[in-house]
């Protein structure tokens, strides 16, 4: 083994050039994005606020029900200083935080398993095709997974040594979070189950540590709840207040009952959109052998030499076969791998190793009881990549390091085998398996493609329309009014679009919206496929990113059938 100096700039280096591949991915063809998700349209509208001329007061009432308004603020800060429009501005903020994450989970990696797993950490985040789609979209989950990560770093060290210079960092981080997204609280939670964990299954420090956690916990706690009260405030002064705001959330709760099909939804995803590299092989091929050659490389350096000839060569070469496999056919194979190597990580005496295993548990366990969205499975993707990343230093050029605390090395072994035979089940066996869904790297400018040839048409009418009446996804509206010289009238529901019909009117109809029973009244098929010569209709479905769709159909990851082939992907006729 090199000496840590030497193990650290070349591990440094290594998460530099992985962070670069990940940079690559993640703005790779900027000309073709755009905002395609309902919640896109809705952040760059109210991300607007510095071009209104309303200063940090703005915070539009309807905001509420997506996001606390730190994201939408920060939307607008980039738009000041780039010479694009708030649409490219939010996606630029999800792109430099998903680039941002490589590191952290590097650093988080290293300072919880030691020298190599930051690298391999690294490369799996660089690689992962659910963060690299995400990255690429203007929602609040790629700026959260990052500070998620900083709160749980910080949240380690303060474990470690619990004290008031640590508690203040952790403090504020898990405010940001909470200002970022609802469920931003958790990684305080997480960290408070690790130390009550403590009490119970002593650590480095034993239950004095513990306690003393608590106390000074309080003051991070007291921090956190702080920068989140204007918000709090905010909505309380709103009809129905706070109160209002939690059974709107409580509407997209499921019962207990719901959880394993959730589960087996969100595993579905997970390999939907990591991408199709060869076949059915995922981009799981090339992130494992980055992972385990960065692992070693590390460790032994650049030209490293097997120091038992015979048994570490084979190690190496059948770690790197096996492992790219595995991880290629069945991504979900990482999700089965954190339930088995959780008993040694909390069995850890350790801050670091024990928090990342309560991140997988807190997580695995309330993430299938939300509405199975895509995009809540982030954190679990991150606690994979971190668990991964353990057990490639473990099983590769540190396999010297004693056995699991649980067990032994036989048994830890069996948990693999284990783990990689359900999620070879789950991504490769089980019927109906789950399918790729398109490339990480899809474009994503179809909404804003579709707003300039409708604009191009209005304008090229012989007599130009004095209002446009708009039923659609915050998207479309958002580049509607942006870009367009005529009036819009926005419309909310299907009704008042019925009342709006006038001779000489037009109107614009989002396909996508008509698909819920709300806005398809009896009267729909009438109006809409044999309209009056009164008023002429223009209604279109878009055809939806892989991400936008799997939230208006999660069970999209399995074989699609007729119905669901039309969302995705309709003919684009007027």
């Amino acid at each position: 083994m090199s000496a840590p100096s030497t193990t650290r700039r070349r591990e440094s280096a290594l998460i530099a050039g992985f962070t670069f591949v990940g940079a690559v991915l993640r703005f790779w063809m900027p000309a073709r994005m755009g905002l395609n998700h309902f919640d896109e349209g809705v952040y760059a509208a109210f991300g607007q606020w510095t071009w209104q001329g309303k200063g940090l007061a703005f915070a539009p009432p309807e905001l509420r029900f997506y996001a606390p308004p730190l994201y939408p603020y920060l939307v607008g800060l980039v738009s000041l200083f780039l010479p694009i429009g708030t649409d490219m501005a939010a996606i630029f903020l999800s792109q430099i935080c998903g680039v941002l994450t490589i590191p952290a989970v590097a650093w988080l990696a290293r300072r919880s398993f030691g020298p190599g797993a930051g690298a391999a950490a690294a490369a799996l985040a660089a690689i992962s095709g659910p963060h690299v789609a995400f990255s690429r979209m203007a929602l609040t989950d790629s700026t959260l997974l990052l500070v998620w990560i900083l709160a749980l770093g910080s949240g380690a060290r303060f474990l470690e040594r619990p004290g008031l210079l640590r508690a203040i960092p952790f403090g504020v981080l898990v405010g940001l979070a909470m200002n970022t997204k609802y469920n931003g609280n958790l990684p305080g939670v997480i960290i408070a189950l690790t130390v009550l964990w403590g009490l119970i299954l002593p650590g480095e420090g034993g239950r004095t540590a513990a306690l003393k956690a608590i106390g000074f916990g309080l003051i991070s706690a007291a921090i956190a709840g702080l920068m989140y009260w204007p918000w709090y405030r905010f909505v309380e002064a709103q009809p129905e207040g706070y109160a209002g705001l939690l059974r709107h959330h409580r509407g997209y709760l499921s019962g207990p009952s719901a959880w394993p099909a959730h589960l087996r939804l969100q595993l579905g995803q997970a390999y939907a959109l990591s991408g199709e590299l060869t076949g059915r092989l995922s981009w799981g091929l090339v992130a494992w052998p980055l992972a385990w050659v960065g692992a070693w490389i590390a460790d032994r350096g650049w030209w490293f030499q097997y120091r038992a000839d015979r048994w570490e060569g084979m190690r190496f070469r059948v770690g790197l076969l096996v492992g790219a496999i595995a991880l290629g056919a069945a991504p979900s194979i990482v999700f089965w791998l954190g339930l088995a190597r959780l008993p040694r990580l909390l069995c850890d005496r350790r801050a670091g190793p024990r928090m990342i295993g309560m991140l997988w548990v807190v997580m695995a366990i309330l993430t299938p009881l939300y509405h199975p969205y895509a995009r809540l499975w982030l954190p679990l993707h991150a606690a994979g990549w971190l668990i991964v990343s353990d057990l490639i230093v473990r099983l590769g050029p540190s396999y010297e390091i004693a056995p699991s605390p649980v067990g032994g090395r036989r048994f830890a072994m069996v948990l693999v085998c284990l783990a990689i035979v359900l999620g070879s089940y789950q991504d490769f066996l089980s019927d109906p398996h789950p399918q790729f869904l398109g490339s990480p790297v899809e474009r994503t400018d179809d909404v804003r493609n579709h707003a300039a040839r409708l604009i191009i048409m209005f304008e090229g009418l012989t007599v130009r329309p004095t209002r446009v009446h708009v039923l659609a996804r915050p998207a479309l509206l958002y580049y509607l009014t942006r870009d367009a010289t005529f009036p819009i009238a926005r419309e909310a529901y299907w009704e008042a679009m019925e009342k709006s019909a006038a001779p000489g009117r037009w109107a614009v109809v989002d396909g996508v919206l008509l698909e819920k029973p709300a806005h398809r009244p009896e009267s729909f098929d009438r109006f809409i496929l044999r309209p009056s010569t009164a008023t002429r209709i223009w209604k279109r479905h878009t055809i939806m990113t892989p991400t936008t769709a799997l939230d208006v159909d999660p069970g999209l990851a399995f074989p699609l059938d007729s119905r669901v082939r039309t969302i995705i992907g309709m003919p684009l006729e007027p």
